[in-house]
């Protein structure tokens, strides 16, 4: 059976505008055939809705394994830590909290939001009234950030 979900492409829909009057192309094999503007919409916004579902399944798996990665890559056992273990993480902290704090403004707020109060994307966004994706771009900017501060600390290679 023939897998439709990909007939289409960016390139299938065109329209026309002459006088004043729009005209609605598909493309079908090779050609192009003029559509009804309701058929055009219809085949328009599924193709919409499957690149849109298809693109941020994708983003939504690879980011959710990459901050897996970034959130964990310095984990401890708290139960198992010595004096100078808990020393050592005080400063560490106190160190993330100086890079958090020389960030410029909206940069450090969703710095402090993310990693000190543990909020989530979508919260951040709406605190700061800036966009969910802007949220997501700039605290994976500060994680790498504060990623390579801590590997010079702990030299980590």
């Amino acid at each position: 059976m023939k897998d439709y979900k990909y007939d289409y492409r960016r390139s299938s829909f065109k329209e026309e505008k002459s006088d004043g009057k729009t005209k609605y192309y598909m493309q079908v094999e090779n050609y192009y055939i003029e559509v009804d503007k309701a058929v055009y919409k219809v085949c328009k916004a599924s193709y919409d809705k499957i690149r849109y579902t298809y693109k941020n399944e994708v983003a939504r798996s690879t980011m959710y394994y990459k901050e897996i990665d970034l959130a964990t890559f310095f984990m401890f056992q708290p139960n198992n830590l010595s004096i100078i273990n808990k020393i050592w993480l005080k400063d560490l902290y106190n160190t993330v909290l100086d890079e958090i704090n020389q960030l410029p403004y909206p940069d450090n707020k969703i710095g402090k939001l993310t990693f000190i109060d543990e909020l989530k994307d979508r919260q951040i966004a709406e605190i700061l009234h800036i966009p969910r994706t802007t949220v997501a771009y700039r605290k994976k900017t500060i994680q790498k950030r504060l990623q390579q501060k801590i590997k010079k600390i702990c030299q980590i290679e």
